[in-house]
C-alpha cells in the first residue's frame, strides 16, 4: 500500500515501496518469457515490532515543542495510533501469500489486508487536489 500513495511525513519510506512496485512491474514483464511470476504483495498495517520503532522514533520529534513541525507530528502521530488499531495479524498477510503462491495463476498483486483495501479504494479514487486537501485538513497543512 505504501507504493500506492504517498503520505506525508513518511515519503522517504513511500518512496522505497514505490521503487520495490516499479521494480516488480518491470521484473514481471520481463521474466515472463521465462517462466517466472513475479508476484507482488501489498500487506498494509500489520502489527509488528515495525510499528513500535516507528512510533518511538515520531515521539522524539513530537516532545520537542520547538521543532517547527511539532504543530503537523502530533495529529499526524494520532492518525498513526488510528491505523494502528486497524492492523492486521501477521497470519492474515502470511495466509495471502501462501494463496498467492499455491495458485494456478496467480494475479500480479495481492491486497492482502482490509485496511489497505479500504484505503486504496477510497484514495485511489481521488484527485491529487483532493488528497493534499484531506490530508491538509487532518494534519493541519495549510499554507
Amino acid at each position: 500500500m505504501g507504493g500506492r500513495l504517498a503520505i506525508p511525513f513518511i515519503g522517504s519510506y513511500n518512496a522505497s515501496k514505490f521503487a520495490l512496485e516499479a521494480m516488480s512491474d518491470a521484473l514481471r514483464m520481463e521474466t515472463r518469457p521465462f517462466g517466472v511470476r513475479v508476484i507482488l504483495i501489498e500487506p498494509g498495517g500489520v502489527r509488528t515490532n515495525f510499528n513500535a520503532a516507528a512510533n518511538q522514533h515520531g515521539q522524539q520529534h513530537t516532545t520537542n515543542t520547538n521543532s517547527p513541525y511539532y504543530r503537523f507530528l502530533v495529529p499526524f502521530m494520532r492518525f498513526i495510533g488510528q491505523i494502528e488499531g486497524m492492523s492486521s495479524a501477521p497470519e492474515r498477510v502470511s495466509a495471502v501469500i501462501l494463496r498467492a503462491l499455491t495458485t494456478r495463476n496467480p494475479r500480479a498483486r495481492y491486497i492482502a489486508t482490509p485496511d489497505a483495501r479500504v484505503m486504496l479504494a477510497v484514495m485511489l479514487r481521488m484527485s491529487d487536489g483532493m488528497r493534499d486537501a484531506m490530508w491538509s485538513r487532518m494534519l493541519g497543512l495549510k499554507a
